[in-house]
């Protein structure tokens, strides 16, 4: 069985106070390669912590651009993925309601990892005839834990049996074609170096389009997508 593990994170607030928001993850194909990015991420993260001596969560939002670049490159070369959405661009009648946002977060986040999975497919990273099992890690801050369910439900639903756009008239076929498990885990960052290392990706894509620097979002094995 293919084991596939995803770490995300998020960046900004969907809110039409702000311009963006941003998820960002890595996917990781095997348990060796995980655990492999976990050591390099955490060994990085151990000499930051010998010069700020702080013993705390390393946030994105509260290390110097020096730090966050260190953090950056040494997961840089995995597979990673992001979603932008342009706040702006979202229909009133989603920003307006707490429920349509969250749905409209996990539908975003839905589609960021579908556009991945169905790039690392076409590359033969993975087989769609082979059983899969899906591991996704979200930090708690971002998504609530009720709706947890509902997302791996959704995620099944579309990647085994596909759906269908009545509004559009257009048929998403399924991409996994075998049996396939997926679990969503709700997790606390400060005890996952992997899903701080997606904080620190979610970040470096918000600031790209805050600074309009495109060289922040040239990310090697990267796949980004944006919404609406």
């Amino acid at each position: 069985m293919q084991e596939i593990s995803i770490f995300v994170d998020d960046s900004g607030v969907l809110h039409s106070n702000e311009d963006y928001f941003i998820y960002a993850g890595y996917i990781f194909l095997d348990k060796e390669s995980k655990e492999d990015a976990k050591r390099k991420y955490r060994d990085v993260l151990s000499k930051i912590d010998k010069q700020l001596l702080t013993g705390e969560e390393y946030k994105a939002s509260g290390l110097s651009t020096k730090h966050k670049r260190s953090l950056y490159n040494v997961l840089k070369e995995y597979h990673s993925f992001g979603v932008c959405i342009r706040n702006n661009d979202v229909y009133d009648n989603i920003m307006s309601v707490k429920e349509s946002r969250t749905r409209y977060k996990d539908y975003a986040l839905k589609r960021g990892i579908k556009t991945k999975i169905e790039y690392l497919i076409s590359e033969n990273y993975i087989d769609p005839d082979v059983p899969v099992k899906f591991n996704v890690f979200i930090d708690q801050q971002g998504t609530a834990s009720n709706g947890l369910y509902s997302f791996s439900e959704s995620v099944k639903e579309e990647f085994v049996n596909g759906i269908i756009n009545f509004n559009y008239n257009k048929m998403h076929r399924p991409i996994f074609f075998s049996s396939f498990e997926i679990t969503t885990h709700y997790c606390d960052s400060s005890q996952n170096y992997l899903i701080q290392a997606a904080d620190i990706l979610a970040n470096r894509l918000r600031a790209s389009y805050v600074l309009k620097n495109v060289n922040l979002r040239k990310v090697p094995k990267h796949n980004c997508l944006h919404l609406p």
